[in-house]
């Protein structure tokens, strides 16, 4: 009775040991998103009449390396994979093609991808422009678009799919050449335009 006493325990034991193995973890998918990689996508936007007027310097930040790249952009053919560096993914395709078709053919966009980040992660960007003398006296009279240039970031997973983002809102705003080359003028000596913070993804976030 003793020995039966005892097994009865002890598979009682293995089967609550069992049972407490396989509960669902609050905790548990925290952890693992804290642990995941993800792919960090930088988004610049801005008008290609920028670049009629202005060249503009980008900097992005790279918090795997902890190393700035820094972008010279004084052509508007420069846009999307044109930049001398730009790595392109397979899998990041789905994502580029939605997320142009918003823009028309007189928007420049610029990706900047940063592989192996993890949550928690700072991110950075700043966009600054100066008037380039030579492109005004070359601009031809007409209606020009004018709003400052934009970064978006996104965390992608290594299927492709968004786990986080931060998004920005612009209006656009056309107005005849010397306005245009006024408001440039006015904004070429503002502070970097800066775009920062920490990345937050999860794959919860599945869109």
């Amino acid at each position: 009775m003793k020995k039966f006493f005892l097994l009865c325990t002890a598979i009682a034991m293995a089967m609550n040991f069992t049972s407490c193995g396989n509960d669902d973890d609050p905790g548990k998918d925290k952890d693992e998103d804290s642990n995941d990689k993800y792919t960090l996508v930088y988004n610049m936007w801005m008008p290609s009449d920028l670049l009629k007027i202005v060249d503009v310097e980008l900097s992005v930040y790279n918090p795997v390396s902890d190393k700035t790249t820094v972008y010279s952009i004084s052509d508007p053919d420069d846009s999307m994979f044109g930049m001398e560096d730009y790595k392109l993914l397979d899998y990041y395709l789905p994502v580029i093609m939605p997320a142009h078709s918003f823009s028309s053919d007189e928007d420049f966009i610029l990706y900047h991808l940063v592989d192996e980040v993890e949550n928690g992660m700072k991110y950075e960007a700043t966009i600054s422009y100066a008037v380039n003398e030579e492109k005004v006296a070359a601009l031809p009279d007409g209606l020009y678009t004018i709003v400052q240039p934009q970064v978006a970031t996104y965390a992608l997973n290594e299927k492709g799919a968004i786990q986080g983002a931060t998004h920005f809102t612009y209006t656009k705003m056309t107005v005849p050449k010397d306005k245009a080359i006024e408001y440039f003028r006015q904004h070429q000596s503002d502070d970097p335009k800066k775009f920062s913070g920490t990345i937050e993804a999860s794959s919860k976030n599945n869109k």
